[in-house]
């Protein structure tokens, strides 16, 4: 299933900029999606997205943003990684093979159940570890990880 904790990363990290309203990430996080779905890997994806020659008189906003992309990716990679394994503990059966569509599913019900807020805290906290390896300023993610909660519950509310 390691295909599809990428997968899944990246089309919730693209949902979360979208519910910030920060579009220029969001665009970053489509190429690199439109990469992978190309059959790059996502560390490829990931550099041929935000690879940046600095140059006298840059601002740096780019790279800024792109980091805050990046700790979104690999802190929901993680957090999907491990959320597809306790739905495979809970089905008692392998997802392997399950689409990615019926993940989303399976997803979408827990997002209104009474694990929403277990939900959104682990996500939170696998975005903020990965953003301290990273070394992204905290303050850089207010934002995204302001975004979580309503992501979540529209993420739930389209699963009805």
């Amino acid at each position: 299933m390691a295909q599809a904790d990428v997968a899944m990363a990246l089309w919730f990290s693209r949902e979360i900029s979208a519910t910030e309203g920060n579009t220029t990430q969001e665009i970053l996080l489509e190429d690199v999606a439109d990469r992978v779905k190309e059959g790059g890997d996502l560390a490829g994806a990931i550099k041929g997205v935000t690879g940046h020659d600095p140059r006298a008189g840059d601002f740096g906003i780019e790279v800024l943003g792109s980091l805050v992309a990046m700790a979104l990716i690999e802190g929901l990679k993680v957090f999907w990684a491990a959320y597809i394994k306790e739905l495979e503990e809970k089905a008692g059966k392998s997802l392997a093979n399950a689409t990615l569509d019926y993940i989303k599913s399976l997803f979408k019900k827990d997002a209104i159940g009474p694990s929403a807020s277990e939900i959104q805290a682990k996500m939170k906290g696998a975005i903020k570890d990965a953003a301290a390896k990273l070394n992204v300023d905290p303050a850089a993610l207010d934002a995204a990880l302001g975004a979580i909660g309503p992501t979540v519950a529209a993420a739930g509310a389209s699963g009805n």
